[in-house]
């Protein structure tokens, strides 16, 4: 088995896709910054391989050896078997998907154990795995002396893919599928700094909002896993005070995000009702700030349904054409919502009037 050159990084998507293809025949190991989402592969990879797979994911740094099998003596034979845990699913008799999560931090016993599940054929102490098991483990890079370590000869079974941080872009996708609160959709289209990498060639060391290396940090960092985290207290901040509201934030993604995002708040608290602007979308009041018309645009594409499509779309359409393009692009992206814009009489003019920009 061969590991690419670590130059060459993949978004989860185009890892899931690598998978699918080969996972039943190469072992599997991604690595990336901490906190991207790497563990979420496995809905990504029932999206491609369906029911005939059991998923299971795997914390192995919560794990001993007892939590994998344990033996007991099979006193008719003379030998010692193994109980497998439930939670790896062998007892369905499905093959099984398998993310072992942070594989590399596990303690060498634990890794050793688990290892017989990159053999050929794969299996768990005396238990063979299903015919077509995936099993993928997953670590943070080297540089971030996050503790993974592998030996050389045990890293070779795999090959090693690196993962990159997501796009704003396709973040934002995910993020307005997800539940992903607007305010925070909002910042990070204005804010994109936040999604960036100390892996980019074009990475600015004086990014205060993302974990380098290289610095001295102190405290949160904004990374796609602390963000989903940030929207958790965004929708809940009307049971706590400012205070608390401001405490959690710092906590979550860092002091310097924290602040930034504090006036996007404010911003939603300052915009017309969505009840308005669907009554009146010819004269309800347009916001003059560029971060609460952002903000609103993500608000109005979670009310987007078959009734209030039309009424959204000419208020939209009274903004600038660069407000209505962040608001079309990404209606034309998103999976829940598309098939209701593609379907509209303003949304279809639009998008013809504007192919260039879809």
């Amino acid at each position: 088995m061969t590991s690419i050159n670590f130059g060459s990084r993949v978004s989860l998507k185009e890892a899931a896709q690598l998978i699918a293809a080969v996972g039943t025949t190469n072992n599997i190991m991604l690595r990336g910054p901490m906190g991207i989402g790497k563990s979420s592969i496995l809905p990504m990879l029932r999206e491609l391989l369906g029911n005939e797979y059991e998923y299971v994911y795997f914390d192995m740094t919560a794990k001993s050896e007892g939590d994998t099998a344990i033996p007991f003596p099979d006193k008719e034979a003379g030998v010692m078997r193994f109980f497998t845990n439930e939670a790896l699913k062998l007892h369905t008799g499905l093959p099984v998907v398998v993310v072992l999560d942070e594989l590399p931090k596990s303690s060498r016993s634990i890794q050793q154990m688990v290892m017989p599940m990159f053999e050929n054929p794969k299996r768990i102490a005396d238990k063979l795995l299903p015919a077509g098991s995936i099993i993928i483990a997953t670590g943070n890079l080297s540089e971030e002396g996050l503790g993974d370590t592998f030996l050389a000869h045990t890293m070779n079974r795999f090959t090693v893919l690196e993962v990159r941080q997501p796009s704003v872009d396709e973040w934002l996708v995910w993020g307005a599928a997800n539940g992903i609160h607007p305010v925070v959709l909002a910042w990070v289209n204005q804010n994109p700094t936040a999604l960036a990498s100390f892996r980019d060639d074009d990475f600015d060391p004086s990014n205060a909002y993302v974990s380098n290396p290289k610095r001295v940090q102190v405290g949160q960092v904004v990374t796609p896993r602390s963000l989903e985290r940030v929207s958790n207290i965004v929708w809940q901040r009307e049971k706590f005070n400012e205070n608390t509201l401001l405490a959690a934030l710092i906590g979550t993604f860092g002091e310097p995000a924290a602040r930034d995002i504090q006036h996007f708040i404010v911003f939603q608290d300052e915009l017309p009702s969505r009840e308005l602007i669907l009554k009146a979308p010819d004269t309800a009041p347009i916001p003059t700030s560029v971060g609460a018309i952002i903000t609103l645009l993500f608000n109005l594409e979670r009310a987007v349904d078959t009734d209030t499509m039309s009424a959204i779309m000419k208020y939209v359409s009274r903004m600038e054409a660069e407000h209505q393009a962040v608001f079309c692009t990404s209606l034309a992206r998103s999976k829940t919502k598309q098939t209701i814009a593609f379907r509209n009489g303003d949304f279809t003019k639009w998008a013809a009037e504007n192919a260039d920009i879809l």
